[in-house]
């Protein structure tokens, strides 16, 4: 089949990324006829203009086939630089935008028919983008898969090991997930789409997105289940390390400012009866001459320094972050005394004294601390910080390197 392929590779990224929207407009369901031309950047002469003719020339009816709830499959042939051409592509439904687009010589066949009747066109396109597929016959309760399964996950499924495989771990839905999403498709009923890990070559775990969708005969009873899987681990990876920008400070690694206030705004307001906490705020002392004189990379290795000190010496539910340039805020949990904060908050201002930076010169440095008390002097995060806050600006008035409480 290789040898007969005219063009076959993804040409989403080929297409300029202006017409993408205006392609899929055109190649919508309802649209009567599909006309105009679409500049392709490829190295064939017959795909350089997929809409070669002012009016496309269709030499069958196009098939669509709705692949979830978002994505539309659409094969169909076309007269393409005076030679026919078969098509596959999806269209992102909700998007209005080109996903994927594969283009073979019409007269290809293939003999390998894939399962149930599912086009060898569907199978390519699976191959191509990373996508699987899986049909459940409810009626002959089988189970098949798309050819490039296999080759994939290294363990071809049946109906008892489909997501109950737990000796072998290959997934991570638990029990009870699994008996209510079979019990949902058995009576027909939507099942949202669910994000899994699958164990991928025998190996590591990547991140799946599987969506099921239940066939129904004419008496609307459900017969199959239909099933695409989609590789959607960069994303979850991206997001990941998008939330993590989101609720970190890049310079110190600590919860930034929104994030720390969010956190110990819920920790309040989940705290059981009689729970008694320490709000401290925390202010490095001349730091603005630490600058000046030693420049700004060493008044930011201050910051880091002084912010791996905050979180190794407190306790791991301690919430910890930095609000400013040279301040930060700790709510100690288990710290709801005056005695007990104060020999924990000694404990950090005399570690701050003894840091060093050989480069700079730099030896110790101090800080001011002021503290507030839950729920003696607050029951909020803003109650709190601003009783806090004042109590350090008092440390300050008093000669700094010092902790007050309110």
């Amino acid at each position: 089949m290789k040898g007969n392929v005219c063009f076959l590779e993804d040409l989403t990224r080929l297409i300029q990324a202006g017409k993408r929207t205006e392609l899929a407009h055109r190649l919508r369901p309802e649209a009567a006829v599909v006309s105009g031309e679409i500049e392709i950047y490829g190295r064939e002469a017959a795909a350089r203009w997929l809409w070669e003719q002012p009016r496309l020339t269709t030499l069958g009816e196009p098939r669509i086939q709705m692949l979830s709830g978002q994505l539309m499959l659409q094969r169909g042939t076309v007269q393409c630089a005076g030679k026919p051409l078969r098509y596959v592509l999806v269209i992102d439904v909700l998007l209005g935008q080109l996903v994927h687009l594969t283009l073979l010589e019409a007269a290809v066949k293939t003999e390998s028919a894939a399962p149930s009747g599912r086009s060898s066109d569907l199978e390519l396109l699976l191959t191509q983008t990373q996508k699987f597929w899986l049909e459940w016959d409810l009626c002959q309760d089988t189970l098949r898969v798309s050819e490039n399964w296999f080759a994939h996950f290294h363990f071809q499924p049946a109906l008892s090991n489909l997501f109950q495989d737990q000796a072998r771990r290959q997934h991570s839905l638990s029990g009870a997930q699994i008996a209510e999403i079979r019990s949902q498709l058995r009576q027909g009923k939507p099942v949202p789409p669910i994000e899994l890990s699958l164990r991928c070559g025998g190996k590591d775990f990547r991140w799946y997105k599987l969506e099921l969708t239940a066939e129904k005969d004419a008496q609307g009873q459900p017969v199959k289940v239909l099933g695409l899987v989609s590789d959607i681990d960069q994303q979850r990876r991206e997001l990941h390390w998008l939330r993590r920008l989101a609720h970190q400070d890049c310079l110190t690694g600590l919860y930034n400012r929104f994030k720390i206030q969010q956190l110990i705004e819920e920790t309040l307001r989940c705290a059981p009866e009689g729970k008694r906490m320490t709000l401290a705020v925390m202010d490095i002392d001349n730091f603005k001459q630490i600058n000046d004189a030693y420049g700004h990379d060493c008044g930011d290795e201050a910051l880091r320094q002084t912010a791996a000190e905050i979180r190794e010496l407190f306790a791991p539910e301690d919430l910890v972050g930095r609000i400013g340039g040279d301040e930060f805020v700790v709510l100690l949990q288990e710290a709801g005394t005056g005695e007990q904060a104060g020999a924990r908050l000694e404990q950090i201002r005399q570690k701050l004294q003894h840091l060093h930076q050989p480069s700079a010169a730099l030896t110790g440095i101090s800080c001011s601390i002021g503290c507030a008390f839950f729920p003696a002097q607050g029951t909020t995060y803003r109650q709190l910080f601003l009783k806090a806050d004042a109590a350090m600006y008092q440390a300050k008035r008093q000669g700094k390197n010092s902790c007050v409480f309110y």
